[in-house]
């Protein structure tokens, strides 16, 4: 499974059908607003930006949207190295999104275990993963960027909205080939389902998160902090500096040795 974080920046213009009078400068004060944010792929994905002009008289200025959107892309690499072409393990993208099923390079991450009994515990996480119908447009964690102006008010959503409740842990359909059907349409890999001589088995009682249960509301990565860039982003990932200068670990970059 190829995990990959997709930053864009992109600028939104604001046309409005009922202000045909726009002035110029106020047109560009809404067009230099930015909407950043990110998207966590769980299978092979194909992504665009669009803009939509909605109004015919801004038409002439479609131009202006031309590279002016900035995307990041980045993935795992180190929870399991390779040494040399030879060794490195190789799998073909799905053919919905590579015609030839082109060969890339197997990416590896490390994952949360996520047992249902915990919630026996401790209260069952607000940010658990959307499922079936969720994915209908393409298996991905959407992301929107929390913003640190004061102007923009943050928006709490309230907890029934937020919570799955033990619903989440049943069997999608009321049998069990309805069930499989759903895996199957949607891709689905949270879930516990096996097959045997005895036919389809769904026993959903522990999942793998890519992400880190419990925390929401995070800059750039909203609800699904990926943990596999908590060790391995190059731009977030500092040196503590509490060393002496001489200390050797400062001749390398933060991100410059694998574990």
């Amino acid at each position: 499974m190829m995990m990959s974080i997709l930053t864009h920046s992109l600028l939104l213009a604001a046309f409005y059908s009922y202000i045909p009078h726009l002035s110029i400068s106020l047109l560009l004060a809404f067009i230099m607003l930015t909407l950043p944010c990110s998207y966590q792929s769980l299978d092979d994905m194909i992504f665009k930006v669009e803009v939509h002009i909605l109004h015919g008289l801004f038409r002439p200025y479609a131009p202006l949207f031309y590279n002016t959107s900035t995307v990041r892309i980045v993935q795992p690499s180190r929870a399991k190295s390779f040494k040399g072409a030879h060794n490195t393990t190789y799998r073909r993208l799905s053919n919905y999104v590579s015609y030839e099923q082109r060969f890339v390079e197997m990416r590896y991450i490390f994952v949360i275990v996520y047992l249902k009994e915990d919630i026996l515990s401790i209260s069952q996480a607000l940010n658990m993963p959307p499922m079936y119908q969720d994915h209908e447009k393409g298996r991905a964690l959407v992301m929107y960027n929390a913003s640190v102006r004061d102007d923009v008010p943050v928006i709490v959503p309230v907890k029934e909205t937020l919570d799955a409740g033990t619903a989440f842990w049943d069997q999608p359909a009321s049998t069990l080939e309805e069930s499989k059907e759903m895996l199957d349409a949607y891709f689905e890999t949270f879930h516990g389902t096996t097959f045997d001589v005895n036919g389809y088995l769904f026993d959903f009682t522990k999942m793998l998160l890519p992400y880190l249960p419990y925390f929401s509301s995070c800059n750039t990565y909203d609800s699904y902090v990926p943990f596999w860039m908590l060790v391995e982003d190059e731009l977030a990932c500092e040196l503590p500096e509490d060393q002496d200068e001489d200390w050797p670990r400062y001749k390398v970059s933060n991100m410059g040795l694998y574990w």
